[in-house]
């Protein structure tokens, strides 16, 4: 069959672009890479199409070929063949011709890479012998155009080294620093790269002035020495530009990140730990400490040098020297008995040692930790606030106590070193979470300690909430601390990504200033072992990369960034073998946190998605992982002015109507009024017993306050959000 579609290619005359309503189309994207250019054919309306051929034009003057390459499958031919006089032919089949291939559009067919010979030089690209046959033999109309660009390659590279001497200049035995970011803006627009582990990082641009940033990840820690901050660069230019960085102090920061692509009730899992000392100095010693839910079961580890006492497991790291970082996998069993669909399930991971490299003189010394436990025999959830530390608390903090998605109002707490104080909430199955802030001046990452709980007592249904322990952020944004909590699944999507907190409402809320997990899964569901998986998640304005620090992951990657703000994630020689062979190996995962841009605004939104490609098979694309930037969105609890009644105030966020439901209550004389944030009364009426509907979808999204009278006098309000 392969042989008669390249028969009847070869025996097409030429076409021409044309235009038609199902129109298959050519373009041609273009990029540099230092001094290199890169060309992408990229295809629009390509459905079901079985073979074709075409020549891409170029001045070989101003060019010369470096590779050509195609992500597509082919049935043994050479897709290229060798370029002569500016001329490369493209000849492709598919395996089954009668099956015909369908692309997503954009997708990529054919990538070359050129050399550049000729600087400041504007080279044509045209295509021809443009031929295009489907799965039935039929040719579909092509549209396809030439293009004039400019060869404007230009290189700035360099190295980030540790100057040990702190002479501010580079010399050959210094060591390179992995993971740094350097940033170059011009007109509003920022470009990063990330050194490797030598230190090294290059970028290719086109000509213009730029502003140079070295993104210091721990500046109480590293100083960096003076360096050229704006420069220019002319057309074909490459410019050199080494960074010295000196250690202000002698001081290990143990970073470590764990999670798992997805939690299986009655199944074993497996979690992926990593650390790495990002600090100054060796950490003497060091070890990792992993807690886990009680309803998880450790069945085993990778890594040798451990010990576990009840829910906790402590890994022995011995010396960690600047730069060293490692991998450990754990594998738990999620039980069956006592969990339900859905539940969630938390492990935390803390490196020692953590102890702070400089104490800052404002801070009285105070550390407020948190400790929750479900007392079935007193049918009641008890959260511990304690002070950890060595000073006293100077000022009354507020502790928040959020019931599944309704905020309890705030309560003031004040401790002594080592003090506690005890909060004792009814074990009613809802899902409960205690959020207070450190004391001022605390010098860790994390301003706040928040913890939940979860599964504790039943409901009127004798069940008990879950998808609420997500809802929020936990307090781990400290380098050394991390808390993965995921939700026990049945089906899934295996190729996703998803957004840590989930956020609050229909519209996924959250703080400004939260720091944002994002969890991209993937798995091979085809008939063979992948040995390339490649991960591509472009990131939107919205997200500020110079923030971006990546996390565990199920096998070794590298990664890089480029001038479109994308993520590429390389897991090379990764050889997932396919799922129809062994299931639970087929699966991988890649983890980053990355915080919003500071310019955002309530109501800015911040989407998220990503493409991944098992060897040179087409794209798979991702859910859209969404978020809402917002500020006071929690909901507050139903304020009882008088005797609580049994009423209930729903849906909390309110989209076409809001329902107050009066049960076995005396509604005589009873009204209600909704107002807005000032004070205006949009809505007014009386109540009568059972389901009252009061229509909303003419009031303008925000929060209105509910009241409702009794007898004319005011006896519930509660807050509700209108979307």
């Amino acid at each position: 069959m392969a042989f008669i579609l390249l028969f009847y290619l070869s025996c097409l005359a030429e076409m021409q672009s044309q235009s038609c309503a199902d129109t298959l189309k050519l373009n041609l994207a273009i990029s540099y890479e230092g001094i290199e250019m890169v060309v992408d054919v990229q295809v629009e309306n390509f459905k079901d199409i079985a073979g074709f051929q075409f020549g891409l034009n170029y001045d070989s003057n101003a060019l010369s070929l470096i590779s050509a390459t195609s992500p597509l499958q082919n049935s043994g031919n050479n897709n290229f063949g060798p370029p002569m006089n500016g001329n490369i032919p493209i000849l492709y089949t598919t395996f089954d011709p009668s099956q015909g291939l369908s692309l997503p559009d954009q997708a990529i067919i054919a990538s070359f890479r050129f050399s550049i010979l000729t600087v400041a030089t504007d080279v044509l690209f045209f295509f021809d012998n443009v031929e295009f046959v489907d799965k039935t033999f039929t040719l579909p109309c092509v549209s396809y155009e030439s293009i004039v660009v400019g060869t404007n390659g230009n290189l700035l590279s360099g190295y980030l080294k540790n100057d040990l001497n702190k002479n501010c200049s580079l010399e050959a035995s210094e060591t390179g620093l992995q993971y740094w970011k350097v940033e170059l803006t011009t007109n509003n627009k920022k470009y990063y790269r990330v050194t490797d582990k030598n230190g090294f990082y290059s970028f290719g641009l086109p000509p213009g002035e730029y502003s140079i940033r070295i993104i210091n990840p721990y500046e109480y820690l590293w100083y960096v020495c003076d360096y050229v901050q704006n420069i220019t660069l002319q057309s074909g230019e490459t410019q050199n530009l080494d960074v010295p960085i000196q250690p202000i102090r002698s001081c290990p920061i143990v970073y470590t990140d764990i999670s798992t692509p997805f939690l299986r009730r009655c199944f074993d899992n497996s979690y992926y730990l990593t650390y790495r000392n990002e600090g100054s100095a060796a950490a003497e010693n060091a070890t990792l400490e992993v807690v886990f839910d009680s309803q998880l079961t450790f069945i085993s580890t990778d890594y040798t040098a451990y010990s576990v006492s009840g829910n906790k497991i402590v890994f022995n790291l011995g010396e960690l020297n600047p730069g060293d970082e490692g991998k450990i996998r754990i594998i738990f069993n999620l039980n069956c008995e006592g969990t339900i669909l859905g539940q969630a399930h938390c492990v935390t991971a803390t490196a020692f040692p953590n102890d702070l490299c400089i104490q800052p003189p404002a801070w009285s010394g105070a550390i407020i930790a948190l400790d929750a436990l479900c007392d079935e025999s007193d049918n009641k959830v008890v959260f511990t606030i304690k002070n950890t530390g060595n000073g006293d608390m100077t000022q009354a903090r507020s502790y928040i106590v959020t019931e599944d998605d309704v905020m309890r109002p705030g309560m003031p707490v004040l401790l002594e070193s080592q003090e506690t104080s005890q909060i004792n909430l009814p074990a009613n199955g809802s899902t409960y979470r205690l959020t207070i802030p450190q004391e001022s001046g605390f010098p860790y990452d994390s301003k706040f300690v928040s913890l939940a709980i979860e599964g504790c007592g039943e409901n009127q249904n004798n069940q008990f909430s879950t998808g609420f322990v997500n809802l929020f952020e936990e307090s781990d944004r400290d380098p050394f601390i991390d808390t993965d909590c995921h939700e026990s699944i049945g089906s899934y999507d295996p190729n996703d990504i998803s957004g840590l907190p989930e956020g609050y409402g229909l519209k996924h809320y959250i703080e400004k200033d939260v720091r944002l997990d994002y969890l991209i899964r993937f798995q091979n569901t085809g008939t063979d072992t992948a040995f390339n998986v490649v991960v591509k998640n472009y990131l939107p304005l919205s997200l500020d990369i110079s923030t971006l620090q990546m996390g565990a992951s199920s096998h070794p990657y590298h990664y890089k960034i480029t001038q479109d703000r994308e993520i590429v994630m390389t897991f090379q020689n990764i050889l997932l073998v396919d799922s129809t062979k062994n299931e639970t190996a087929s699966h991988g995962f890649v983890k980053y946190n990355i915080r919003p841009s500071a310019d955002l605004e309530d109501e800015d939104q911040i989407l998220n998605e990503a493409n991944i490609f098992f060897d040179f098979n087409p794209a798979i694309k991702t859910n859209e992982a969404k978020h809402t930037v917002g500020s006071n969105f929690i909901i507050s609890k139903t304020n009882w002015i008088d005797k609580p009644f049994d009423a209930k105030f729903y849906p909390n966020p309110a989209q076409q109507q809001i329902i107050i439901d009066l049960r076995d209550v005396e509604t005589k004389d009873m009204t209600f009024s909704v107002t807005n944030v000032a004070g205006q009364t949009i809505s007014q009426g009386s109540l009568t017993s059972g389901q009252n509907m009061i229509s909303c979808q003419h009031m303008s999204p925000g929060r209105y306050t509910v009241h409702v009278f009794s007898n004319g006098k005011l006896s519930a309000s509660v807050s509700i959000i209108k979307i």
